[in-house]
């Protein structure tokens, strides 16, 4: 699902709301501040998250996609 983006915080918590002990990704426009940004806001909302993008190394990106592919 795409959506535009209005109060992106209200929509993504609305989202994660609907869809309880999902996984799901949220691309970001921005690593550098987007990411940070929005991994910030998942952990003082509660919600766990991983982050995933070019400027992580190898080992992590790989420790991360295989803990979406494989956890509960």
């Amino acid at each position: 699902m795409v959506e535009t983006k209005h109060d992106w915080k209200r929509q993504l918590l609305a989202f994660v709301k609907k869809h309880p002990n999902q996984s799901g990704i949220v691309y970001c426009l921005s690593r550098k501040k987007k990411t940070g940004e929005n991994g910030g806001f998942f952990c003082r909302s509660r919600h766990s998250r991983a982050p995933y993008h070019a400027g992580m190394s190898k080992k992590a990106r790989d420790a991360n996609q295989n803990s979406f592919m494989t956890e509960p």
